[in-house]
């Protein structure tokens, strides 16, 4: 989804961190960070979902992942191209893995496959006048998770899709 843009160099793993959003929002308070810089969490504890929500996430079993970039070239009223172009990327990505004629985005922030939730999207941007200071695009994807809460409507992982184990870091490296 983001080419050459994100190299191992950039990325920042974590075991444990209450948000990588957060991780992220907190890095860009205290550095100049790179563009490009990978927030990658085995686990979150306070995983951040749209309006409050939480996103779910069992110990090394999916990918919680924050992207920081500086999106200068869009202005902050076309800023939903950023999530138009986050949400086109992931689904590009899962075209790879699984059959495309159930990938579907459930504007603005929720990827489906057929009726069921894989993977979430929380982009959270910096305006400063009519420019954009920075953008961290927060990513959680459902991979080889197969119990979920039973308050979560419909979730998938790419595990319960297609039966296989999937390596958590090729998949971030991948996508």
């Amino acid at each position: 989804m983001f080419g050459k843009f994100i190299t191992k160099e950039k990325i920042i793993n974590l075991s444990n961190v209450n948000s990588t959003n957060e991780f992220a929002s907190d890095l860009l308070k205290n550095n100049e960070t790179k563009e490009g810089t990978v927030i990658w969490a085995i686990s979150q504890s306070k995983g951040k979902g749209q309006k409050g929500n939480v996103w779910e996430s069992e110990f090394s079993k999916n990918l919680t992942f924050s992207l920081i970039i500086h999106p200068k070239m869009i202005e902050p009223s076309h800023q939903f191209l950023l999530n138009k172009a986050v949400s086109l990327g992931m689904i590009d990505f899962l075209k790879t893995k699984l059959d495309d004629n159930l990938i579907k985005i459930k504007w603005p922030n929720d990827i489906y496959i057929g009726n069921f939730k894989i993977a979430g999207i929380l982009i959270e941007n910096e305006i400063l006048g009519n420019l954009f200071q920075s953008s961290i695009i927060g990513i959680g994807l459902n991979v080889n998770q197969i119990n979920f809460s039973s308050n979560i409507p419909n979730p998938t992982s790419l595990k319960i899709i297609s039966g296989n184990d999937w390596n958590i870091e090729e998949v971030l490296i991948e996508l």
